[in-house]
């Protein structure tokens, strides 16, 4: 009697047992991204604007350019483990493209400038897909010339910038030079437009200058100052949104 009910109780729950780790192998099968032995998936938490004049007030440079060439790949330690040749040190791998500059909308950046990204070859971030040789963009940048610590060969480099917010700060650009942003997928040009209407997927050049120029407007500025007349009201501080 009791090798019966020892079997009418082990074997259900064997069987869920089964069951829950068969449930469980096709999911990491169909749901999780095969992203090789060597990538390392990256999460991370940061804040980031749904604005174009959000993301422009908290920039160094606005440039529109293309994507010329990769410059070099490198491991970021963030300037505390000590550089010894022939040894991979431990840090963010970082690759460096060569962006050649076709429009300035804020600051005097050089005609070329080095972009330094996640390497996606190494890492994986769902906040920050690869960027491709030819490629035409808006970018959104800090400047990090004279202030990389944790590179080795291209820690002096003149014109180092990184994107604000990872993809925050990159909107592709379409032949007909359409703006469409990479994250969040849709934005609004200035603060203070909270309705359906003022967010979009996509945006002409003109009204992305005219977010960017916001910031630069002298103080007692009507709308009309504004190109296209897209500022309606005068917009509060910058609003940003958090992303974990």
């Amino acid at each position: 009697m009791k090798l019966k009910l020892s079997r009418k109780i082990t074997l259900p729950i064997a069987g869920a047992v089964v069951g829950l780790l068969s449930l469980l192998a096709v999911w990491h099968y169909f749901v999780e991204p095969d992203l090789g032995p060597e990538t390392v998936v990256s999460e991370v938490a940061f804040r980031g604007f749904n604005s174009v004049e959000g993301l422009a007030d908290q920039s160094d440079v606005v440039v529109v350019g293309s994507v010329k060439k990769v410059l070099g790949r490198e491991v970021d330690t963030g300037g505390d483990a000590p550089q010894i040749p022939g040894v991979t040190p431990s840090g963010i791998p970082t690759i460096f493209y060569e962006v050649t500059v076709h429009e300035r909308l804020k600051g005097e950046p050089g005609d070329t400038i080095v972009l330094a990204r996640t390497d996606p070859a190494e890492q994986y971030s769902q906040h920050e897909k690869p960027i491709e040789i030819g490629q035409r963009v808006l970018l959104f940048l800090l400047d990090r010339t004279g202030d990389a610590p944790g590179f080795r060969r291209f820690r002096d480099t003149q014109d180092l910038y990184v994107t604000i917010g990872l993809d925050n700060g990159v909107f592709e650009l379409s032949e007909d030079s359409i703006a469409s942003p990479r994250w969040p997928d849709k934005f609004r040009v200035v603060e203070g437009r909270d309705d359906d209407s003022a967010f979009k997927t996509s945006f002409t050049m003109d009204e992305i200058r005219a977010g960017v120029a916001v910031n630069d407007l002298p103080s007692g500025s009507d709308d009309d100052d504004v190109p296209g007349g897209l500022l309606e009201e005068p917009p509060p501080s910058a609003s940003p949104i958090s992303v974990n």
